[in-house]
């Protein structure tokens, strides 16, 4: 069972409640990913051959989702950063890492990572979605729209994007580390 950070929020929300609701639904797993929403946060099913490093790569991912959801950015980055050293093939490892940099506004380095992501992944509606509102929060509504409008082609009535979308519309103001 796959997970992968999703981002967004309601346009009718403010302060603390809007920060939490933006870092819940980054924290969402994609329904084309694995047909689950759980959030990444949950512990991972052990067996018996589970490995030490699996096991690692796991926690690192629930701490970065942590961290993410506590505005933690750099601590999140880091996170995300050992569980992508630990399992390089780990899609959503990945995309945790490019929402961090986002936050931190290291919009190189979340290429960088998103790239990678969907290299692993493909241009899933997590992927897409991430993307867009990583455009979003660089000031690029066009390109921003574009993969909203990608994501939304792949799903619909996904409220996530639809929400994202209406940050497009200027009603709400895209929230940065700087600005949480």
């Amino acid at each position: 069972m796959s997970t992968q950070p999703s981002r967004g929020r309601r346009a009718s929300t403010s302060g603390r409640t809007l920060r939490l609701r933006v870092a819940r639904a980054f924290l969402c797993a994609a329904p084309l990913i694995g047909g689950c929403v759980a959030p990444a946060t949950e512990a991972p099913l052990l067996s018996a051959t589970t490995s030490e490093q699996e096991f690692a790569q796991g926690e690192n991912v629930r701490n970065g989702a942590r961290h993410f959801l506590e505005g933690a950015y750099g601590l999140a980055q880091e996170s995300f950063q050992k569980a992508v050293e630990a399992a390089p093939k780990n899609a959503a490892a990945w995309i945790g890492l490019a929402a961090s940099y986002d936050q931190l506004r290291r919009f190189d380095l979340a290429d960088r990572a998103y790239a990678q992501a969907e290299t692993l992944g493909g241009a899933n509606l997590q992927w897409l979605n991430n993307r867009a509102y990583s455009r979003l929060l660089r000031g690029d509504k066009a390109g921003a729209r574009g993969y909203f409008e990608r994501a939304l082609a792949l799903d619909p009535t996904n409220v996530v994007v639809l929400n994202n979308l209406a940050l497009l519309s200027g009603d709400v103001r895209p929230s940065t580390g700087a600005t949480r």
